[in-house]
């Protein structure tokens, strides 16, 4: 059976949809949702907590209580990839100890954690939490993979980066066995450099202004934008192809999206994948059905049923990709197929236009941008880009 984990709005009545959901699907389950309360010091995970469903911990408990009550679990998101080194104080022990009381008296059972030290405290607390190793801790070797199963760890969210070496997912779940989990919906560029930057950002951020919040997710479309055919170079999985991780091993999935339950369809998208096919937009699917997804924004359509197929060559043959896309065209002859190159062409150049105008340091300035050495390095990024 595929088990889902997928991101809570905290609304009773989604709980009640996907009990139901459990209920007419035989070989698809939503086994837990996730997600965290959005005040406090150790609120910070790897998502602002200005996007996400306002929740104290007395809703979040009331939370957990109904949905058990309808067989779903719930897993207390506290996978910041900093804590500014608190969890190393004396102080912050005591804090994170209190927190982990705190939670276990809401009722929280699992955690997904990141830090090496914060999960070492939550295994000396006495609480006797389940652990799930955040895909942010980046396991994508056996090697990554045995080291945290000696350190206790039976549940691990595989990088997404490795999304389409079957042969390393394979090895990783001979280790870890059917506590393998993988991001289904993942909407990052593969072997992104700002990813980790970005983590980092969020978790020190867990309220932020516009412009603090948008630099990084300005830095990505612009990333996106680099070439007309990233999209299909992107880290998502189809919902017709999850079979292919069910081969090697893997049973359990994770739609992300905790930034899109509250404007996008969560369920819609978890229908979706638990009922393993999908006809329309491929991006409108990953990103929840956001209705910035479906004005404008600046993802193009990509039509999902033209991607039949795409996956087969990368479970075959171990060395399908080498990573080198200069010298491929394996992507770009799918993008063609999915994709309306000429509108592709004008959002992408549209992204480079709005985003490499941007300011991004402005605002720390009291100068005038132009007198500034953050104005001289966005020149030379426009000059690079050509806008």
């Amino acid at each position: 059976m595929r088990l889902f984990s997928v991101p809570a709005d905290f609304q009773e009545t989604t709980i009640d949809k996907y009990h139901e959901l459990n209920s007419r699907c035989e070989n698809a389950k939503v086994e837990e949702t996730y997600g965290q309360i959005t005040g406090g010091l150790l609120t910070s995970s790897g998502r602002g907590s200005c996007r996400l469903p306002s929740v104290n911990l007395t809703s979040l408990a009331h939370y957990i209580s109904y949905s058990a009550d309808r067989g779903i679990e719930f897993n207390y998101i506290f996978n910041a990839s900093c804590l500014g080194n608190i969890e190393f104080t004396k102080s912050g022990f005591e804090s994170v100890n209190h927190f982990l009381g705190s939670l276990w008296d809401a009722g929280v059972r699992r955690l997904t954690v990141t830090l090496p030290q914060l999960i070492l405290l939550v295994q000396d607390s006495g609480y006797p939490f389940e652990i799930k190793l955040s895909t942010i801790c980046q396991v994508n070797s056996p090697d990554k993979a045995a080291f945290w199963k000696r350190q206790g760890i039976d549940r691990i969210v595989i990088d997404e980066d490795i999304t389409r070496d079957f042969r390393r997912i394979r090895q990783i779940s001979q280790i870890v066995g059917d506590g393998v989990e993988i991001i289904a919906n993942s909407a990052c560029l593969r072997n992104c450099p700002y990813k980790m930057f970005h983590y980092n950002h969020e978790s020190h951020f867990p309220i932020v202004n516009q412009d603090e919040q948008k630099f990084y997710e300005r830095k990505c479309f612009l990333n996106k934008a680099d070439d007309w055919t990233n999209p299909i170079r992107l880290n998502w999985i189809r919902p017709e192809d999850l079979g292919y991780y069910e081969s090697v091993g893997v049973r359990r999935f994770k739609i992300q999206g905790r930034q899109a339950v509250l404007e996008g369809d969560p369920l819609r998208t978890v229908e979706a994948y638990m009922r393993g096919s999908y006809s329309g937009d491929l991006f409108g699917l990953i990103n929840m059905f956001m209705p910035y997804i479906a004005k404008n924004t600046y993802q193009p359509y990509v039509d999902n049923s033209k991607l039949e197929g795409f996956i087969a060559p990368f479970f075959n043959d171990p060395n399908h990709c080498t990573g080198d896309c200069d010298k491929c065209g394996y992507c770009e002859a799918f993008a063609e197929l999915s994709i309306d190159r000429a509108s592709a062409e004008e959002m992408r150049m549209r992204v480079l236009k709005n985003m490499g105008n941007y300011q991004f340091f402005g605002a720390c300035y009291n100068k005038a941008p132009s007198q500034t050495f953050a104005s001289r390095v966005m020149q030379k990024a426009r000059k690079v880009i050509g806008v």
